[in-house]
């Protein structure tokens, strides 16, 4: 028996190329493209312990009885699968809407409180049913800044939330304890030293309500992006590879509509061809180096310049450097260079620090060649996180973007419209074939599925009448595969979704 499939790889083939050429044509518009578009959907996945992580055993559902947590708190539950990633993309005149559970393809966890992973972390992550909006056009600086706050201050482009430095504690003058907002007290609390055991190999962690989030470098969201990490999957390692020398990605956008890249940017940044290198944050420890107050000789009785302007006063001392509140347990424990007399590189000045205070610069990207504000990831070239991470405590536009769920947000009521949808993932996502494979009289269907999908492969002779060849073919985590057998001279296949298993849906406006 022969099947001749000529004439459908011809046709499937011909498909392709009309929509790479319509897809080519189209105007690049970075906060448009830039999300993440997986080709068919998965369920997002943790894993619970150490030992499920090490031998590749992701969980889809789960349920946190570790610890026991208060009555009315939850401790972080998904009974049903929930899909990661962007799940949807509308478009409007002013604003790109995205909707996500907040939750990334990869797998994430597990989470614990101490180094040697004996104390489980309490808290697991939950579909956030993140409806998010940024501006297609930023507003500009401003006079006056924004506080970055609590809570999400930007999305990455997988859909997931990125957090500021602060982990809601600050010092009352006797101990730490849970600040109401930001800067309405002294001394608040950095997130990355005083909670650092609790990131999980991907570098985020959650509170109760399972929203699930970073302080710090994206580190699975930049091997996903080619962003010059490695991954060892023994043992959960992300590694900074130095042989890369590509500018890094765009990863996130900030919700003042400026995008958030990786750690590598151009050395000059008004060109394009200088070297691609490692950016250099403005902020130092006060320990008396480069002009700062020693905060280990002077005690926490003074603020960074930087914190005083954004208007809060040093109404009390903090805790005198120790081995219980090291060096730069607090964001009040760094200044900014510029505050110091040294200067920013520039096109035209090769100066001591890349970033400004609030993280970014301008400059030349691969996205905007004609230039941008942009902010960058902060790290040592090992990839230990430096402060401020991310984004600086302030803005450096003005937030006119946020999360639609969030009680921090700027209180949105309406989705602009009229808007069009570009993109559906997760349950909704197209499906595509890839090219069949013909071995003898086997061909080899394969496309992109959505996880918990049921599928049945049908055959035609002349694209009119179709019967199914194969039925309850099941998709594999974001694709499905199946041999197919015919007596026809010629043949043509589809795949066609026909039911699908129970999940929880991103319920959004």
């Amino acid at each position: 028996m022969k099947i001749k499939l000529q004439t459908a790889q011809i046709r499937w083939m011909l498909c392709a190329l009309a929509t790479l050429a319509f897809a080519g044509a189209a105007v690049a518009e970075p906060v448009v493209d830039s999300w993440v578009k997986l080709s068919g959907a998965k369920c997002a996945r943790i894993y619970k312990t150490w030992s499920a992580a090490t031998n590749g055993v992701g969980s889809t559902t789960w349920t946190n009885t570790e610890i026991p947590v208060p009555p009315g708190r939850s401790s972080g539950t998904q009974a049903q699968p929930v899909y990661g990633g962007v799940l949807s993309i509308r478009v409007s005149s002013n604003y790109v809407y995205v909707t996500s559970s907040a939750l990334p393809s990869y797998v994430m966890g597990p989470w614990y409180l101490n180094a040697a992973k004996t104390q489980p972390f309490p808290n697991w992550p939950m579909n956030q049913d993140m409806l998010t909006r940024i501006a297609r056009t930023p507003p500009g600086p401003g006079v006056n800044k924004t506080l970055t706050s609590l809570g999400a201050t930007a999305l990455w482009v997988d859909g997931g939330i990125v957090h500021n430095q602060l982990d809601a504690f600050y010092y009352n003058g006797s101990y730490d304890t849970n600040a109401v907002s930001v800067f309405t007290q002294s001394w608040q609390r950095n997130a990355n030293l005083a909670e650092g055991l609790t990131w999980d190999p991907t570098g985020s962690h959650q509170p109760f309500t399972g929203e699930r989030h970073h302080h710090i470098n994206p580190t699975a969201l930049r091997y996903q992006l080619g962003d010059h990490i490695t991954y060892n999957p023994t043992n959960l390692t992300y590694t900074e590879d130095p042989t890369q020398t590509n500018h890094s990605p765009i990863l996130g956008w900030a919700f003042d509509g400026y995008p958030i890249y990786g750690p590598y940017g151009y050395s000059d940044p008004t060109n394009m061809n200088s070297v691609v290198r490692r950016m250099i944050t403005g902020y130092v420890p006060r320990d008396g180096n480069f002009g700062t107050t020693n905060l280990y000789v002077t005690g926490r009785t003074s603020y960074p310049q930087w914190a005083l302007d954004i208007g809060k006063p040093n109404a009390v001392n903090g805790p005198n450097v120790s081995v219980n509140y090291p060096m730069g347990w607090y964001v009040q424990d760094f200044d900014h260079l510029a505050d110091h007399g040294y200067t920013q590189t520039t096109g035209a000045t090769v100066g001591d620090f890349d970033l400004d205070r609030y993280n970014g610069r301008f400059c030349r990207t691969p996205d905007f060649p004609d230039g941008t504000y942009a902010y960058f990831i902060t790290i040592e070239a090992n990839g230990t996180p430096v402060f401020p991470y991310i984004i600086g405590l302030q803005y450096y536009g003005q937030r006119t973007s946020g999360d639609y769920g969030a009680p921090a947000t700027l209180n949105f009521t309406s989705v602009e419209t009229p808007n069009v949808t570009n993109y559906l993932g997760g349950a909704e996502a197209t499906t595509t074939l890839d090219t069949p494979q013909l071995a003898g009289s086997t061909v080899t269907l394969t496309w992109s599925a959505i996880e918990g999908g049921h599928y049945n492969v049908e055959i035609s002779t002349n694209l009119t009448s179709w019967v199914a060849n194969k039925t309850n073919v099941l998709a594999r985590s974001d694709a499905a595969t199946t041999n197919l057998t015919s007596t026809a001279d010629s043949a043509y296949f589809r795949a066609v979704r026909t039911s699908l298993d129970v999940y929880d849906p991103v319920v959004t406006p």
